[in-house]
């Protein structure tokens, strides 16, 4: 049921599992940023991929999570030079087994 696309939300407004926002330097040690832009369309999305059991420890069973974005970032604070994004990540999980 977790394998499906979520919105992208404004950069640090995230408050549920897969909910994806981020920022990122316009350019390398400069301090002008590129911020995500709330939305789920075509051009905006985090898509959980996959879900991987990895096994377990003795209270806990670990998981590999795949994911896919695309969103449409925007020069932070003035709004303008908007840009699309686009990228994969993976993260490991660790959940309590009860």
């Amino acid at each position: 049921g977790n394998l499906r696309k979520y919105a992208i939300h404004d950069y640090g407004n995230n408050a549920a599992p897969f909910e994806f926002s981020q920022k990122l330097p316009l350019t390398e040690g400069g301090s002008t940023y590129l911020v995500s832009e709330y939305g789920l369309s075509d051009s905006s999305y985090n898509e959980v991929a996959a879900i991987r059991y990895l096994g377990s420890e003795t209270n806990y069973a670990l998981f590999d999570v795949k994911c896919r974005y695309k969103m449409v970032m925007y020069e932070n604070p003035t709004i303008q030079n908007r840009k699309n994004v686009s990228g994969t990540f993976n993260f490991k999980v660790r959940a309590l087994r009860k």
